[in-house]
């Protein structure tokens, strides 16, 4: 059976999570594990693979990085020592979930830069690997991650610079497509139908049953932040914005990354003049998602305590010793007064 793989590759707080919903409804098959939608920053779903994610998150570990870091790998790091093995629990999880689909999606925003450990896995795995870009405004992806995770803007700014100069590296000489997040809520058809034809999809985008689907899914009411009325004087803000203007206004790939090779050079300048402070913030960071992680553990262990209390008081045996309890209490109570 032929198979192909699309991948969604996109910063976070970028949509990628709506583009993967809608290539699910449309026909793309995302598998059955999922991580569970969260209320306060993505009430439609993450469309992530927890297994994956949580590969991710130990291979950027491992190399002394996070998601939320703006540095540049070390050269050829996918070769280091300990990366093979990410690899290979990579490929144990797609031939699990996705080895038997014929048109499957995934899509976690750290694949951005994590793209050379998918590359021997997807030519072993599938026929053929198609690619989808989604860009969104460098500032609406500041303000958003600010109010999630207290990311100022300057550090947002270049992690989103470092995610898309690394999808567009990453992804040449795979079919490929770019579409950006706003366009995705104002005409979600003309985007999808962009997606078909350009890297030829087989999406049911001309489905009517699916296009009520689509309608309910999308809701623009959810893109709480937009494009500032007055541009962010900083440095880091006009070279992200310069990147994003070379995305959205391309119309031929082969010539982007020739377009982006300044914008890159001008990133790691500014990256050598922050990355003191880089590596501070990476280990409080790290430090504080340690202390968030025991402050969830006892949070969790307090809960249970406190259900399991209310299940033995609910019980027969402890209603009817309740009398035999409160004598005992006196008796302790004259006891202590004796000895005092």
């Amino acid at each position: 059976m032929r198979s192909e793989a699309v991948l969604v590759l996109g910063m976070h707080r970028s949509g990628t999570s709506a583009l993967t919903g809608v290539l699910n409804i449309l026909g793309g098959e995302v598998g059955s594990l999922l991580m569970p939608s969260d209320p306060n920053s993505n009430p439609k779903g993450f469309w992530e693979n927890p297994d994956i994610v949580e590969i991710h998150d130990n291979a950027m570990k491992h190399m002394g990085s996070s998601w939320h870091d703006e540095r540049r790998f070390s050269p050829q790091w996918w070769q280091q020592d300990g990366m093979a093995s990410f690899r290979e629990q990579l490929e144990a999880i797609v031939r699990r979930d996705y080895g038997q689909m014929p048109l499957w999606v995934v899509k976690d925003p750290r694949m951005c830069r994590l793209m050379p450990l998918w590359g021997p896995i997807l030519d072993a795995v599938v026929d053929e690997t198609k690619i989808v870009l989604i860009v969104r405004h460098p500032h609406e992806v500041a303000a958003s991650l600010m109010r999630r995770d207290g990311i100022s803007y300057e550090r947002s700014y270049m992690i989103w610079s470092r995610y898309m100069l690394d999808a567009e590296k990453w992804s040449r000489g795979y079919p490929r497509v770019l579409v950006t997040y706003e366009k995705l809520l104002t005409d979600w058809y003309e985007v999808i139908d962009e997606i078909a034809s350009s890297i030829k999809l087989p999406l049911a985008h001309d489905d009517p049953l699916l296009h009520s689907k689509v309608e309910a899914f999308l809701d623009p009411g959810l893109r709480h932040h937009v494009m500032p009325q007055t541009p962010d004087p900083s440095r880091y803000f006009r070279a992200a914005e310069s990147i994003y203007l070379a995305f959205s206004e391309s119309m031929d790939f082969s010539r982007l990354g020739d377009v982006l090779a300044p914008l890159s050079d001008e990133v790691c300048g500014l990256e050598k003049e922050i990355y003191p402070w880089s590596s501070e913030i990476q280990s409080l960071r790290s430090e504080q998602v340690r202390i968030r992680h025991e402050l969830d553990r006892s949070r969790a262990c307090i809960e249970a305590l406190e259900s399991e209390r209310n299940r033995i008081k609910s019980t027969y045996s402890w209603r009817v010793t309740k009398p035999l309890r409160l004598v005992a209490n006196i008796f302790r109570f004259r006891r202590s007064n004796v000895d005092s």
